[in-house]
C-alpha cells in the first residue's frame, strides 16, 4: 500500500513536469499597421451554425483584418449564404482534386485568392475576444516564424466537458510545454495558424500536406525543414472554441478522427511520462475506494490526501485549456474512463483501417 502511494506521488509530480507552463498570446510590441495586411482564411464545410459567432467577433476587433475569406467546401447547408450576410468574401470550392483532402484544399484555395502579406487560417468553430486578433498579431511580430494557437475551450453543455483529457493530451503531445521544453514542437494546432505569405510560399503551404487528415502536424515538419520556426500558444484571452456542441455522436467522431494519429506523433519519452501520469490518475481512485471499505483510518486519510492532490492538479491543468466545470475535476475518473475508451476505440479502428463519416465525407484513419 505504501509503495503504491509513493508511486502515485511520483506520477503526480510528473503531471506538472510534462505540462509545466502554457504561454498565452501577448506582447508589448504593437503591430505596425502600415506594414501589415492581414488575410483571414476560414475553410468551412456545413458550418452555418458556427460562422455567425466567428464572423461577428471579427467585426468587433480592436485590430481589424484587411480581408476575411470564407471558402465554402461544397457545403450541404446554408454556409455560403450565412457567410455572405456578413459582407465577407465567399469562395466556392472547386471539385476536390485527386490526392487532396477537403481542409487542405480549401485552405490552399483561400491562400491563392488572399491579398495580404500575413495569412491567418481559422477553423469555423472558433471565435475571438475583442482584443484577440491584436494580441495574436503582437505575439506573431514579437518572434520569428509562425504562430499556432490552441483555442480556449468554452464549455456550455454537459457532454462538452468530456473533451478535457483530449485537450490536455494535445498540449502534452506537442512537447513544447514541459519543464524541459523542446525547441522543436512535434506539430501545430489545427484551429489557428498565423504565417507570413513568404513563409507559406517557401514551404509549399497546404499543397505540401494535401493528403493529410491532420495537416497541421505534417505541415509543422515541412516548415522546420525550411528553417521556419514554430511557436505555440494558448488562446486564453484571445481565441476561443466550442468543441463539438452538436452532441455525443459528433464529439466521439471528432476525437476518433484526430486523436490516435496525433498521439502517434508524440515523442517516446513524453509518451512514457504521459502513461505514468495517467497510471497515477487511475490507481489513486482505486485505492481510495478500497480504503473506504477496508483497512485502517490512516489508509483512508492517506489516499484521500493523494486524491485531493490530483484534483487540485487537474484544476490547474483543466483551467489552462478551458472553462471546465468543477465536477469534471472532482469526479475526474469518469472523464478519464471516457477518454481511454474513445482512445482505445480509435486505435482499434485505425488498426483495421476503418473509415469514419465526418461532415458528409468518408475519411480513412490510417
Amino acid at each position: 500500500m505504501i509503495w503504491f502511494g509513493f508511486t502515485a506521488l511520483v506520477f503526480f509530480i510528473i503531471g506538472f513536469f510534462i505540462l509545466y507552463r502554457v504561454p498565452v498570446c501577448d506582447s508589448n510590441k504593437k503591430p505596425p499597421r502600415s506594414l501589415l495586411k492581414i488575410s483571414i482564411i476560414i475553410p468551412a464545410r456545413n458550418e452555418e451554425h458556427n460562422l455567425p459567432k466567428l464572423l461577428s467577433s471579427l467585426k468587433n476587433q480592436t485590430l481589424l483584418p484587411d480581408e476575411v475569406i470564407v471558402v465554402d467546401d461544397n457545403s450541404e447547408d446554408a454556409t455560403a449564404r450565412v457567410a455572405g450576410e456578413y459582407q465577407v468574401r465567399v469562395i466556392t470550392s472547386s471539385a476536390l482534386p485527386e490526392g487532396w483532402l477537403g481542409k487542405p484544399w480549401s485552405c490552399h484555395q483561400g491562400a491563392q485568392k488572399a491579398t495580404g502579406n500575413v495569412f491567418i487560417f481559422l477553423d469555423a468553430d472558433t471565435f475571438l475576444e475583442t482584443s484577440g486578433l491584436e494580441r495574436m498579431m503582437r505575439t506573431f511580430i514579437a518572434g520569428p516564424g509562425v504562430v499556432s494557437v490552441f483555442p480556449y475551450h468554452q464549455v456550455e453543455k454537459f457532454h462538452e466537458a468530456f473533451s478535457v483529457f483530449f485537450n490536455l493530451m494535445q498540449l502534452i503531445g506537442m512537447n513544447a510545454f514541459s519543464f524541459l521544453k523542446s525547441r522543436k514542437p512535434t506539430g501545430m494546432f489545427g484551429p489557428c495558424l498565423i504565417i507570413s505569405r513568404n513563409d507559406y510560399v517557401i514551404s509549399g503551404g497546404h499543397e505540401a500536406v494535401r493528403e493529410e487528415v491532420l495537416e497541421h502536424y505534417t505541415l509543422a515538419g515541412v516548415l522546420e525543414k525550411h528553417g521556419i520556426a514554430i511557436r505555440l500558444f494558448s488562446g486564453k484571452g484571445s481565441l476561443n472554441v466550442r468543441m463539438y456542441p452538436e452532441g455525443w455522436k459528433t464529439l466521439i467522431q471528432g476525437w476518433t478522427k484526430s486523436f490516435t494519429a496525433g498521439a502517434g506523433k508524440t515523442p517516446p519519452l513524453t509518451m512514457r511520462l504521459s502513461i505514468m501520469w495517467i497510471s497515477g490518475l487511475l490507481i489513486t481512485p482505486v485505492f481510495f475506494l478500497v480504503s473506504i471499505f477496508s483497512g485502517p483510518v490512516s489508509g483512508l486519510l492517506f489516499w484521500s490526501a493523494i486524491y485531493t492532490l490530483y484534483v487540485l492538479q487537474l484544476y490547474i491543468q483543466f483551467r489552462r485549456t478551458g472553462t471546465f466545470p468543477l465536477w469534471s475535476m472532482v469526479f475526474y475518473p469518469i472523464n478519464l474512463a471516457f477518454f481511454l475508451t474513445v482512445f482505445t476505440w480509435a486505435g482499434y479502428r485505425t488498426s483495421r483501417n476503418k473509415q469514419i463519416s465526418w461532415k458528409g465525407r468518408k475519411i480513412n484513419q490510417n
